[in-house]
């Protein structure tokens, strides 16, 4: 690994040999997963020269497809005009090809535009860009503009986009991620845990199964690019559905699939198709599938279909939205009552201003002899990271392909906690067991503190304050809490209550405060109805105007 120094430029093959790093892996560990014209494309690259390519790294990293070629100045890259053809001879690259009018004219500055067309600018006087585009394109055919254009500028675009996308799903689980986790590594920001790789089937190298699994992954972000031509193209959307309609078994591809047919589902709801988005939603298998399905069905006189939905979605929701909606739909006029201690404070003061009424909840807390810190849910995913450390990190097949990862791929999705169940009750079994919860938290704090965790803010909690915190919380409590979050962490990443306040008695309780125009949301009142099932001491601190009426939760 290369350390990188801020402000220092890295060494010349730096960016190459990352590349070259992930290259060589998926040739190492994934190569039964690989296509012939994937292998085509890696002696391509392995044939092209050393300054090719770095440049073809950097042009990677650049933001594309059409990239001007006169930009392309870097250090390490001596000649390049020879790198690029280089590139273009063995098609790793394709040079000032018939790319679309709007694509190049976005290369151009406003003052190259002027000078480009200077007819068009005497004639209509444009002075915003947006202007220029909409008014060029209307003028002239993309061959003339392209041809203009030319004259100033070469552009150069990265062919093989699909093979570079299965590269990427096969490294980092993910076709949007790039090279700059490396830097960030190198250069320290980032501290990542050491995990074993383990491909979504389970194996290790990925073999030709996950080859499977990632053409269906590249096939279904085909679909969703295919979207965005739905309105132009009549039967693509019934194309669409076709292709997603069978569930697999697979959770990475189902989840994905499903979230593409909600889209195709909300794309026809918005079309006043009914019928089309139910088609949709009956084979998706995320939220809010369920709750469109019910939503619809009450619009179109099918009450008895919904209502036998809405019992089956009480039975075991799909997620906290769609808990919430179960128990307000259809009575929107009804306030669940929660099961909180309520206390009101008078405000003698105008109202708070957004943002400072915890802190105002705070210094009056103090002032009664409690002390107390704003966290929100950065504290019960802080407890929960520290408990169950070994558990998030744990190797589950799928969940870790890529060495730059803070969470398991499928840390907030619903089910996160079926292919952990028994390391979860494992570990809880040790906690139980433990004679001091609170050192195990504090032993994981000192061994792991600054390392990259998606469920712990290192910045919030310092070792300090986590050790006042987890000396009030009572054993039981802090099992309760952390074992509700382990079991879906994506469900309790809102609502929880403001403020963690204790008092010199010992007793502690978790605050929601609220200004004398605020409500609580529905999240926060599934929050403090987990805490009152537990017995976890909750309640909401309100602040009203002196003259105001009491108001309620």
């Amino acid at each position: 690994m290369t350390v990188l120094e801020p402000r220092t430029a890295p060494p010349a093959d730096y960016y190459r040999e990352n590349l070259q790093s992930v290259v060589q892996y998926i040739l190492d560990h994934h190569q039964e997963a690989l296509h012939p014209e994937d292998l085509d494309w890696l002696a391509s690259w392995h044939s092209s020269g050393q300054a090719s390519q770095r440049l073809f790294v950097r042009l990677l990293m650049r933001k594309g497809p059409w990239i001007r070629t006169d930009r392309l100045q870097y250090a390490e890259v001596k000649n390049v005009e020879g790198a690029l053809a280089e590139l273009s001879q063995r098609r790793l690259v394709v040079l000032n090809d018939d790319a679309p009018a709007d694509q190049l004219l976005g290369l151009l500055t406003v003052a190259e535009i002027n000078s480009v067309f200077p007819v068009f600018a005497l004639r209509f006087a444009p002075k915003r860009k947006k202007e220029w585009l909409e008014g060029l394109l209307s003028c002239y055919p993309d061959r003339i503009l392209r041809e203009r254009i030319g004259a100033r500028i070469g552009w150069v675009r990265v062919t093989s986009t699909q093979i570079l996308d299965r590269f990427r799903l096969i490294y980092f689980g993910s076709t949007h991620a790039d090279l700059s986790a490396f830097v960030l590594r190198d250069l320290g920001m980032v501290r990542y845990e050491d995990y074993p790789l383990r491909g979504m089937t389970g194996h290790n190298p990925i073999d030709a199964a996950d080859g499977a699994l990632l053409d269906r992954l590249l096939e279904l972000n085909q679909i969703e690019r295919a979207f965005s031509s739905l309105p132009a193209i009549d039967g693509l959307a019934e194309a669409c559905r076709r292709r997603l309609e069978a569930a697999d078994t697979e959770r990475t591809v189902d989840r994905r699939r499903s979230r593409l047919l909600n889209a195709l589902g909300q794309w026809h709801e918005r079309r006043d198709e009914s019928d089309r988005a139910l088609a949709c939603y009956e084979t998706s298998h995320r939220h809010p599938a369920r709750e469109r399905r019910v939503r619809l069905l009450m619009r179109t006189g099918h009450a008895l279909e919904a209502q036998a939905l809405l019992a089956e979605m009480r039975s075991g929701s799909w997620s906290v939205e769609e808990e919430i909606f179960t128990e307000r739909f259809g009575n929107r006029g009804a306030r669940d009552q929660v099961a909180t201690d309520t206390r009101i404070l008078v405000d003698p003061q105008p109202e708070p201003k957004a943002g400072t009424i915890e802190s105002r909840a705070l210094r009056d807390l103090a002032d009664e002899g409690a002390w107390g810190v704003h966290l929100e849910n950065v504290l019960p995913l802080m407890l929960t990271g520290l408990a169950f450390w070994d558990v998030i990190f744990a190797s589950v097949p799928g969940a870790f392909t890529h060495p730059f990862q803070s969470a398991p791929h499928d840390l907030w999705w619903d089910d996160f906690a079926k292919p952990r169940e028994t390391l979860i009750a494992q570990a809880r079994q040790q906690l139980q067991q433990s004679p001091a919860v609170a050192d195990v938290l504090l032993d994981c704090y000192d061994r792991k503190v600054g390392m990259a965790c998606d469920l712990v803010h290192w910045r919030a909690i310092d070792r300090t304050l986590l050790e006042r915190i987890v000396g009030v919380l009572p054993p039981t409590a802090l099992l309760a809490l952390i074992s509700t979050v382990i079991r879906c962490p994506g469900r309790c990443r809102t609502g929880f209550p403001d403020l963690f306040v204790a008092w010199q008695d010992g007793s502690f309780a978790f605050v929601e405060v609220k200004g004398p125009t605020d409500q609580l949301q529905p999240q926060q009142r599934v929050w403090l109805r987990r805490l009152a099932a537990e017995g976890i001491p909750a309640r909401v601190l309100r602040y009203r105007r002196q003259s105001s009426a009491a108001c309620g939760t």
